[in-house]
């Protein structure tokens, strides 16, 4: 480290400042501080010719390794913020983590459109919960109509794997139709909420209603 510190003082402006600063920031990304290769931003897309695509490459493993360790320790401002600075991609294994940041900063479009892309996934059991996922999220954003069809299409596929694993899809069912007005769904699904989860505290609040 000390080589490349005694370059980057001594040359700087010339290409082996630039080489030194690439080598500087790819030890420290080997050794995982990433918040200090991201602090060298500056300097490394100021790189030229032949280093300039190293040192970008290095700055954006940078960004995405400090991204999802953000994800990891519910960091969700600053994830959201390193996504949109480098325009990062994110690896399937880390989006549900992504899409409950977007929900919890309200970002619910966000929210909606990450869910949206997996709704033909073909595991059928990645699909119902990516389902439910945006569910949740047509129902903050108001989309009722939307919300109200893609409750239906959650039971028909809990019924097709046989699950009761989002059961409770019924209470944003209920939502729904007392949103848009529709008093028979509301009490027809107000009834079965009260045969099927009668000692659930979220069942006062449909009681309240209908």
């Amino acid at each position: 480290m000390m080589h490349y510190e005694h370059l980057i003082k001594n040359y700087k402006g010339d290409a082996i400042y630039d080489k030194a600063v690439v080598e500087k920031a790819k030890l420290l990304l080997k050794q995982k501080k990433y918040k200090d290769v991201l602090s060298m931003k500056e300097e490394l897309i100021k790189a030229k010719d032949a280093n300039a695509s190293e040192a970008k490459q290095t700055l954006n493993k940078a960004a995405l390794s400090q991204m999802i360790l953000n994800l990891k320790n519910d960091k969700c401002k600053d994830a959201l913020w390193l996504i949109d600075e480098f325009g990062l991609k994110i690896p399937p294994k880390h989006e549900d983590a992504l899409y409950t940041c977007y929900s919890r900063l309200s970002k619910h479009k966000k929210a909606f459109e990450l869910a949206q892309k997996h709704l033909k996934q073909k595991d059928l059991k990645k699909r119902l919960a990516w389902m439910s996922k945006a569910l949740n999220s047509l129902i903050k954003l108001r989309r009722y109509k939307e919300a109200l069809m893609l409750a239906k299409d959650i039971e028909a596929l809990r019924s097709v794997l046989k699950t009761d694993k989002y059961k409770d899809t019924i209470y944003q069912l209920f939502k729904a139709y007392a949103m848009m007005q529709d008093s028979e769904g509301a009490i027809k699904t107000a009834k079965k909420i009260a045969d099927e989860f009668k000692d659930d505290f979220r069942s006062i609040e449909v009681y309240d209603k209908v």
